[in-house]
């Protein structure tokens, strides 16, 4: 079902209690997660043999771990260790079920953490920098580029609006990083301009 706007059926039915449009879906934490490593062509969708070996009694004792969790590995986020008094950091911003009791129905919130944290995250980051690689590597002009970006993670081609904010965005950074000791100002430029299409909310939510 499509949730684009059409006006005679807004008129008719502003509650749409008709059901004539689809609702818009914001992503759980796992799913978004997982969007970002796809887009950076970084996500291994084979199954891992296990993601707690490592943390031996921990995994189930009950007090503070010895053991920090690790989530760095590639997988989907359902393969991912949930340790209950130790979320991984996107879980436990991005709403996800309370680990020490049965949950029927998750919070949806948006809060100002969930944007500091898609804008300050080491894994967000880096996979911002994997998909400018790939992007660069991949197209030859920046507004080829840019559209390349949209389609792959909005699924719609970049505006004539959103195309000249985001080139003078790209000469902007690209100049200031050349004036400092950055050895590739191009990929700084380009992995900041993933960056901030992963925190917009077109990427959080589904349309």
């Amino acid at each position: 079902m499509s949730s684009a706007h059409r006006a005679r059926a807004q008129a008719r039915d502003p509650d749409n209690r008709l059901w004539w449009r689809a609702h818009r879906i914001r992503l759980e934490p796992e799913a978004l997660r997982d969007a970002m490593l796809m887009t950076a062509d970084a996500l291994d969708l084979r199954p891992m043999e296990s993601s707690v070996w490592y943390l031996g009694d921990q995994a189930t004792a009950v007090g503070d771990n010895k053991n920090r969790r690790r989530t760095n590995f590639p997988c989907r986020s359902v393969y991912l260790p949930v340790i209950r008094n130790d979320l991984p950091e996107l879980f436990d911003v991005f709403d996800f079920a309370n680990p020490h009791a049965t949950t029927g129905l998750r919070p949806d919130t948006m809060v100002a953490p969930q944007g500091l944290f898609l804008l300050n995250d080491e894994s967000v980051m880096q996979a911002a920098r994997q998909t400018a690689q790939h992007v660069l590597a991949s197209e030859t002009t920046d507004e080829q580029r840019l559209n390349y970006l949209f389609a792959r993670m909005y699924n719609q081609p970049c505006s004539a609006a959103d195309q000249q904010q985001l080139l003078a965005f790209l000469r902007d950074i690209a100049g200031q990083a050349k004036t400092s000791d950055n050895p590739d100002p191009q990929l700084t430029a380009w992995s900041l301009v993933c960056q901030a299409l992963f925190a917009a909310s077109r990427f959080q939510i589904l349309d």
